[in-house]
C-alpha cells in the first residue's frame, strides 16, 4: 500500500533550508522542542516577530507535524540539551540554583507577556522553561543523597505512596482525572507549583521504597520504548471497528507488547553489544578493527540520507491537517485555511471525506471562532444531560 502523504524523503514543497533542518531534527532529535514551540505558536495567530522570522526563513510548509516522524520526541530534545549541560552544571549547587532562578525568571517573563508568549507553547515546550523541572530533579537528588541514610526513609516513602494513591483515586472519582490539572491551562498556578515542590521532595523517598522491586524496574525499562511507540499504536489501531472499551484494551495491550519486544530484542542486545565493545577496547588498549569499521560505516549513514533528502525534487504538496489544541472532547485542527472542531475518536480522511457532512463537525475561518463553537457545543451538551 502506498501513501501520498509528503515526507522529507519524498517529493515535497519544502525549501532546502527546511529539508536540512527537518532532517537534522529527525535524525539527532536536537531542536525538536524549538520546532514544536514555533509550530504551536504559529497556529495561534498571535503576532511574534521571532516566530515570524523563523517561518519566513524555513517556509510555511515546514510547519507541518507530518515532517517529524516521532512527534513526542520534542521532549527528548530538551533532555539532550540538559544532558549536554549536566557535566558542567550539576556538580555545582551554586550553578544549579543560579540556572534554576534564571529559568524561573524566563517563565515569569512569559507569564507577564502572555499576549505575545502564550502558556502553550512557551511554558510547556520551550526548552528554557522546561529546564526549571530538570533542575528541580537535580534538587530532588540532593534530598535523596541525604535521605538514603535516613533510618525511616522507607516509612516516609510509604506515606508518600499512600498520599499519592489517595490523590489519584480522588482525582478520578471526584473530577474525572482532572483534580489537579485540566487540559491546556496555566502551568504556573500556585496549586500546581505546590504540587511540583511536593513531588520534588517526595520522589526520593518513593524511589528508596521501590528501587529493589523487580516489576517496578521492568516498568522503568519499557517506559522509554512505551513513550516512543504509543502514538503510533494509537494511530494504527484507532480505526478498528470495536467499541471504545475494547479498542482501548487492544491499544494498551498492543503498546505494551511492542514496547516489551523493543526492549528485549533491540535495546537489551544493543546494550550488551555496546558494553562488550567497550570492555574489548579497554582490555586491548587500542581500537579493534571491527569497532572502527562499524563506527565509520554508521557515520556514513546520516551523510547518505542527508544527500537523499536535499536532492528530492520540489512538488506541489497536498494540504495536510495540523492539530492546534484539544478542547474538551474535541480536537481543534487547522486544514487548508480553515479550522475544524472534530469530536475525538472520529476517523477522518482529510483528502476524500466531505468534512462538513461529518456528524458533530464544527468549522470556522479562525481558530478562536471554532474554539468558541466547541465551547458552546460542550455547554449545550452538559445542559442537556
Amino acid at each position: 500500500m502506498r501513501s501520498n502523504t509528503p515526507n522529507i524523503f519524498s517529493d515535497n514543497d519544502l525549501t532546502l533550508q527546511a529539508r536540512s533542518a527537518l532532517f537534522f531534527m529527525n535524525f539527532f532529535i536536537f531542536g525538536q522542542d524549538m520546532w514544536q514551540t514555533i509550530l504551536t505558536h504559529s497556529a495561534t495567530n498571535i503576532p511574534n516577530s521571532f516566530v515570524q522570522s523563523v517561518v519566513n526563513f524555513l517556509g510555511k510548509s515546514a510547519l507541518e507535524p507530518i515532517y517529524i516522524y516521532i512527534g513526542q520526541a520534542w521532549s527528548l530534545g530538551i533532555e539532550v540539551i540538559f544532558y549536554a549541560m549536566a557535566p558542567f552544571v550539576v556538580m555545582s549547587r551554586a550553578r544549579v540554583i543560579a540556572l534554576f532562578i534564571t529559568c524561573l525568571l524566563i517563565r515569569f517573563y512569559f507569564v507577564e507577556h502572555a499576549d505575545l508568549f502564550p502558556n502553550a507553547p512557551w511554558r510547556s515546550r520551550f526548552f528554557a522553561s522546561n529546564m526549571t523541572f530538570f533542575f528541580l530533579g537535580t534538587m530532588s537528588y540532593w534530598i535523596y543523597a541525604r535521605a538514603v541514610s535516613f533510618e525511616h526513609a522507607k516509612t516516609v516513602g510509604r506515606m508518600v505512596a499512600i498520599l499519592g494513591m489517595c490523590s489519584l483515586i480522588g482525582s478520578v472519582y471526584f473530577a474525572g482525572g482532572m483534580f489537579l490539572f485540566d487540559g491546556p491551562e496555566d502551568y504556573d498556578q500556585i496549586r500546581l507549583w505546590i504540587f511540583y515542590l511536593l513531588f520534588t521532595a517526595g520522589m526520593p523517598f518513593l524511589f528508596i521504597l521501590t528501587k529493589d522491586i523487580k516489576w517496578d524496574s521492568y516498568i522503568g525499562e519499557i517506559s522509554y520504548p512505551l513513550y516512543l511507540v504509543h502514538g503510533f499504536m494509537i494511530g494504527s489501531l484507532n480505526y478498528l471497528r470495536f467499541g471504545p472499551s475494547v479498542k482501548l484494551t487492544l491499544i494498551i495491550a498492543a503498546t505494551l507488547a511492542v514496547s516489551t519486544a523493543l526492549f528485549v530484542f533491540v535495546d537489551r542486545p544493543v546494550d550488551r553489544f555496546r558494553h562488550k565493545l567497550i570492555a574489548s577496547h579497554r582490555a586491548i588498549g587500542v581500537r579493534s578493527s571491527l569497532y572502527g569499521s562499524i563506527r565509520y560505516s554508521l557515520s556514513a549513514v546520516p551523510v547518505l540520507l542527508f544527500l537523499l533528502v536535499i536532492s528530492r525534487p520540489t512538488t506541489e504538496a497536498s494540504p495536510v491537517p495540523h492539530l492546534v489544541k484539544e478542547v474538551g472532547r474535541y480536537n481543534l485542527v487547522a486544514f487548508n485555511g480553515r479550522f475544524y472542531g472534530i469530536p475525538q475518536g472520529i476517523a477522518v480522511n482529510w483528502q476524500k471525506d466531505d468534512l462538513l457532512a461529518i456528524r458533530g463537525m464544527l468549522v470556522s475561518a479562525t481558530a478562536e471562532n471554532t474554539e468558541q463553537l466547541i465551547l458552546t457545543s460542550l455547554k449545550n451538551f452538559q445542559n442537556a444531560h
